[in-house]
């Protein structure tokens, strides 16, 4: 009796067998005839497979089923192999593990079949929305690096016009009887100066709720602002409406000066990051202010001096920084800023967190993340607690 027929009439033990198996299986010969299935094949098919059907009519690539038989000890087939299985209705994604049966002298094959189109299908997604996020990501960094440009080249124009009026003072300041007082002030870049409390008395205080915007991109350009309480972001946004903050100003800052000192349209806009109150100075008050007392000037540009290396180094840290370095830089500014925190507590949302980092959300929260399981910071849903600031500042 030849080999296939004793298979055949012990069909029935191995049926038995092969059909409590959670895994699809098909054993054939060299000519590719089906000599056993189970009844998982069938269900991975869609049919009944009968002996009149090739294993070469089930798979779109026979080429590997052949190359298998002609050569079953190659390498290449000690791992499981793709396949896509020709059904009733549509292909499948089939994962085949082969191997080979020797029975009284003779070569046959077989097939574990296991379905994974659900499985493929769902890489399929995954993969298709990473690369859509990553190429969200790279258009987003694109348009943060022209807003980083654009910034650059506005500071250093804002930076040669503060050296030239500087020059001015200090050829002025030549001839000028100033008291030490007034010096060691301007160099304090201290604002509680007896004349400017004086002219801030009489002053209204413009109140802003959180998220209302203070200023605008292109708005005309006709007040000085001055942060008495509260926290104001400034922001650029790009062509496709990202966000980069630039600056945060709290207590005693002004913010608003470059634009109305060149006497242009705002470049940026300014929101309230948490309920505000300040101060508006227009341009016929500041000649007041300065004819009643010209020293005073040495204050306000020594803190815009200030502000623009500030901006600088912020700038330069957008630019070459690693994202790991980005998040330090603004956590630790943030919180070394009273301000904002509150028992080492920083309470700022993500999406503003990452605006001023200049990075992507998602990038940020991957990063918060690897800070807090390196025990550098605890996160809740509004607040970022930092727990130490020094391995933080090393970073």
């Amino acid at each position: 009796m030849s080999s296939e027929k004793l298979l055949k009439n012990n069909a029935s033990f191995y049926k038995a067998c092969f059909d409590s198996m959670q895994v699809g299986i098909l054993i054939f010969n060299k000519k590719g005839e089906i000599i056993i299935n189970n009844n998982p094949i069938n269900s991975i098919f869609g049919f009944n497979l009968h002996q009149n059907i090739s294993i070469f009519d089930l798979f779109d690539n026979v080429s590997v089923i052949k190359e298998y038989i002609i050569n079953p000890t190659s390498k290449k087939f000690l791992k499981p192999i793709e396949l896509k299985g020709i059904t009733t209705k549509l292909q499948k994604t089939l994962e085949v593990v082969f191997g080979k049966i020797n029975f009284e002298e003779q070569e046959y094959y077989k097939l574990l079949v296991t379905d994974i189109s659900d499985r493929k299908e769902k890489e399929t997604k995954i993969i298709n929305r990473n690369a859509i996020l990553e190429k969200r990501i790279k258009l987003q960094n694109s348009e943060l690096d022209k807003i980083i440009s654009q910034l650059n080249n506005s500071i250093n124009l804002e930076t040669k016009l503060l050296e030239s009026v500087q020059y001015l003072l200090n050829n002025k300041e030549e001839e000028s009887d100033f008291s030490d007082y007034f010096i060691n002030q301007s160099k304090k870049s201290d604002l509680t100066t007896k004349v400017i409390d004086e002219f801030l008395a009489t002053k209204n205080v413009f109140h802003y709720k959180k998220g209302e915007a203070i200023f605008c991109q292109g708005n005309k350009s006709n007040f000085i602002f001055l942060v008495k309480k509260g926290a104001v972001k400034v922001f650029k946004l790009s062509e496709l409406g990202k966000s980069l903050t630039t600056r945060l100003y709290t207590k005693n800052s002004f913010f608003g000066y470059m634009s109305f000192i060149r006497e242009q349209s705002h470049s940026q806009n300014a929101e309230a990051l948490t309920n505000v109150e300040l101060y508006k100075i227009q341009k016929r008050e500041i000649i007041i202010l300065l004819q009643k007392n010209p020293k005073i000037v040495n204050v306000i540009l020594n803190i815009i001096a200030n502000d623009l290396a500030e901006t600088k180094d912020l700038l330069l840290t957008f630019a070459y920084g690693s994202v790991r370095q980005k998040v330090a830089k603004i956590l630790l500014k943030l919180f070394n800023n009273k301000e904002l925190v509150s028992n080492n507590k920083i309470t700022i949302s993500r999406v503003d967190l990452a605006n001023y980092a200049g990075i992507a959300k998602e990038t940020l929260i991957r990063t918060l993340h690897d800070f807090k399981e390196e025990n550098l910071l605890k996160l809740t849903a509004k607040n970022i607690e930092i727990l130490n600031p020094i391995k933080l500042q090393k970073i």
